[in-house]
């Protein structure tokens, strides 16, 4: 009875204080902060009484009492809503705020009221993490808004694992999903007490951070700070700031006054036994629910990774520290040849209980060479010959493992077969080597064909004023063969350049090869037998018919060489569709209808690494009197050239297959009809007037010759501009015989110029590639360098008496 009587007389005086307080408060300035609901030790609520309680809130109240203020309390959840509630206007102060955080974007700090160490805690059992250097590469559960996961993210950069509560941090590390947990000793440690977990938790030297605790202004109450900064000061040095400290930070419990103190005992008196109890039940329950959840999670990772490995071509492995097998995926028997099975539980040199084939021993020498090092490798590639004979190539990478003491601790990595990308990689060089010959050659070869327009002028006018029984017309005739043996060698330069002028077409290739027979057998010998295997009903192709024989006559020659003591030489025709697999497997090739002429030898084969070499031009394994190396390459060229491609495949002493793939004819499309023939004086001029345009000074001189001889009055020009100004100072200029290739602009250009000028104007084009004589065949006139009088001649009379006027564009 007497405890209760005293009991009722210290509420009336509680209630009583506090109506004065409120009381006093009324006439005094009302200080607007904010707190934390739940971050003891610093802020709390009492929930018996609904208000605020913490070692922030205590020495808050001394401040605003010696300042003569008031003071209310507003609480808030986290620090991001008391950071914003600042922004609003809706706080005046923060009563204890770490400086070192973006809350100063809002705030100015006093003088520092408390410091606090930030720590990294682990489970008082790990034998893994004993210091802060065990921390690399570790899970590590930070508070989503505290200075832990701000550490995490600036300083360290482990992995992290965000938490919404303080208590969901302790039970990730008591329940091992988590490696360690960084927070504030002060904060962890109170949250842990009351859940009996402290004892569980250790905190690993030294701390990682040191955090500084102020009381925090509002940028836009100056006049407050200007109040609270000496305040605060001279508070810091008084025995009552100590005595505070010391009862919420010094002592290992929350320690309150003594009324607090009071009631809280009632209270804990009161309900000890079932709240320890239920504290239990709810920590295991939480405990059961994090391991259940952790459990959950791993068996996800393993299935994602089961799924990963099965659904991959490549294949992982891992090994154990005495490089063992601990596990293989699926991929690797695909891959390898040899089951995953057999090799769980073995070092991989010695994997297989029974005796090793070649390519298995292959296998095991090279990558034992690799983790005899125990040290880390990446994409180290090796050839591998497989129990079928085929050679296949494997890259691997794997990664050195090591345990908590830094000690090897295996290898885990990954492995795939590379052997298709190296040789699409290898084709797509020589595809991209024998493009930039060609081009080097076709300019080559254009500069030559001018060097030939001089001679074959020259020599041409020599013999018109030779008579044919003089002594020196017999140097002449062998000048003439020489040109004409230069003219072949470009052609077949331009032909693997494929710039070659071709003259297209439309025929039977099987009609072409049986015509071509006999001068291929008469061509390889009687000791070669030589077989046609034509399909019955070929469709036509439009192609050059004089290069298609020399392509097939070259091919067949090659056999010859290949057959020294005789064998049999077959010609294939056929007719297929090519499509997108068959492109895959034969870099260079298209998809499409071809006819396909195959030529076919039992000789001697060509060895593997000259195979890819052999279209090149002047490559050749005969000897240097024996030919120029230009045959295949020019196969190469006129197949390209004519709109499809070329397939050589060889095996060493069984043979070689060479096919030509055609694009087949759709449609009417053939070959236009040749002009009429005559003599050179049927093909004389009747006084015309044409501008010549040439760059090259020696051909512009030969052709100005050749044209006044044939009776044209001639005007010549070096480039466009000289060329314009021509026509506008001669208006009786009736053609123009221009050059495709000039600097500074095209034939072209410059014809689409001119026709501006004069509607009427004819143009004849000439060139020695033949890219502009296809581009323009339809609807221009031209010529084809190296050409001889007759052909200029008549080339011209067509053009002028063809009543067909170019529009200007």
């Amino acid at each position: 009875m007497r405890r209760l009587f005293c009991t009722a007389i210290l509420v009336f005086a509680l209630a009583a204080n506090g109506l004065v307080a409120v009381s006093a408060q009324e006439s005094l300035r009302v200080v607007r902060a904010g707190v934390l609901e739940n971050f003891p030790p610093y802020y709390l609520i009492e929930q018996e009484f609904d208000r605020p309680a913490g070692f922030a809130v205590d020495l808050f109240n001394e401040i605003v009492t010696r300042a003569g203020l008031a003071v209310v309390y507003k609480p808030y959840r986290t620090w991001r809503e008391l950071i914003e509630a600042a922004a609003a206007d809706e706080i005046d102060v923060v009563p204890m705020l770490p400086v070192d955080t973006e809350a100063l974007s809002a705030f100015q700090p006093t003088a520092i009221v408390h410091t606090a160490p930030v720590s990294i805690f682990v489970r008082a059992d790990n034998e893994d993490i004993k210091s802060n250097s065990d921390l690399p590469g570790r899970r590590v559960s930070v508070v989503a808004g505290d200075i832990g996961a701000q550490l995490m993210r600036t300083y360290r950069g482990e992995l992290s694992i965000f938490h919404p509560t303080v208590e969901d941090a302790l039970y990730a590390v008591i329940s091992r999903t988590s490696h360690a947990i960084v927070m504030e000793d002060d904060v962890l440690l109170q949250h842990a007490r009351p859940l009996g977990l402290a004892a569980l938790i250790e905190s690993l030297e030294p701390p990682v951070h040191e955090l500084r605790y102020a009381v925090a202004v509002n940028k836009n109450a100056a006049n407050l700070f200007a109040t609270l900064r000496p305040a605060v000061a001279s508070y810091l040095t008084t025995d009552a700031y100590r005595q505070v400290r010391q009862t919420w930070i010094g002592s290992p419990e929350l320690v309150f006054d003594w009324q607090r103190a009071l009631i809280v005992a009632g209270i804990v008196l009161a309900v000890s036994i079932t709240s320890l109890g239920l504290w239990r039940y709810i920590s295991v329950m939480r405990l059961n629910r994090a391991l259940a959840r952790s459990i959950a999670e791993r068996e996800a990772a393993e299935a994602r990774f089961k799924d990963h490995a099965e659904a991959a071509s490549d294949w992982f492995f891992e090994l154990d520290r005495d490089l063992r097998f601990t596990f293989l995926s699926p991929a690797f028997e695909k891959a390898v040849g040899i089951p995953p099975d057999q090799l769980i539980g073995k070092k991989r040199w010695r994997p297989i209980d029974r005796p090793l084939t070649e390519g298995e021993q292959d296998l095991i020498d090279a990558y034992k060479s690799l983790v005899g090092e125990r040290k880390s490798w990446r994409d180290v590639t090796f050839t591998v010959r497989m129990p079928d004979g085929e050679s296949r190539i494997i890259s691997t990478s794997g990664k050195a493992l090591t345990d908590g003491q830094g000690e090897f601790d295996g290898f885990r990595g990954v492995g795939r077969d590379v052997t298709r990308r190296i040789e699409t990689e290898k084709a797509l060089q020589q595809a991209q080597k024998l493009e930039t010959i060609g081009k080097l050659t076709g300019g080559i070869a254009h500069d030559f064909n001018n060097l030939l327009m001089v001679l074959t002028g020259n020599l041409e006018m020599l013999k018109r004023h030779v008579a044919e029984s003089a002594p020196e017309r017999s140097f002449l005739d062998i000048s003439s063969e020489a040109v004409d043996l230069g003219t072949k060698l470009t052609q077949r330069l331009l032909a693997f350049s494929r710039r070659q002028s071709l003259a297209p077409e439309r025929f039977d290739p099987n009609v072409l090869v049986r015509d071509l027979k006999s001068l291929i057998q008469t061509s390889i010998g009687e000791n070669i037998t030589l077989a046609l295997d034509l399909k019955s009903e070929m469709g036509r192709i439009l192609v050059d018919k004089a290069q298609l024989q020399i392509a097939l006559l070259n091919l067949a020659l090659n056999s010859r060489d290949a057959m020294p003591a005789g064998g049999r030489l077959t010609i294939q025709s056929d007719e297929v569709e090519v499509d997108a697999a068959f492109v895959k497997a034969n870099p260079g090739s298209h998809e499409g209808c071809f006819a396909v002429l195959r030529v076919i030898d039992t000789g001697t084969g060509i060895d593997p690494s000259i195979l890819r070499k052999v279209v090149e031009p002047f490559f050749t394994t005969k000897e240097p009197v024996e030919g120029t190396g230009l045959g295949l390459s020019t196969v190469y060229g006129f197949a390209k050239q004519s709109g499809g491609f070329f397939i050589i495949d060889s095996v060493v002493g069984h043979g070689t297959m060479a096919a030509l793939f055609l694009p087949c004819l759709h449609g009417d499309a053939g070959a236009a009809a040749a002009g009429p023939d005559g003599d050179l004086e049927s093909l004389r001029s009747d006084g015309e007037r044409i501008l010549v345009v040439e760059d090259n000074a020696r051909v512009r001189q030969i052709t100005v010759i050749r044209l006044e001889e044939l009776g044209y009055k001639v005007l010549q020009a070096a480039n466009g501009p000289d060329a314009l100004n021509r026509l506008k100072d001669n208006p009786d200029v009736v053609l123009m015989f221009t050059d495709m290739v000039m600097p500074g602009s095209s034939g072209m250009d410059l014809a689409e110029k001119a026709r501006a000028m004069r509607p009427d104007l004819r143009v004849l084009f000439t060139t020695g590639y033949s890219e502009e004589m296809a581009r323009m065949a339809d609807k221009e006139h031209c010529l084809a360098k190296p050409y001889k009088q007759k052909d200029l001649a008549r080339k011209l009379r067509d053009v002028l008496e063809d009543h067909a006027v170019v529009e200007p564009a």
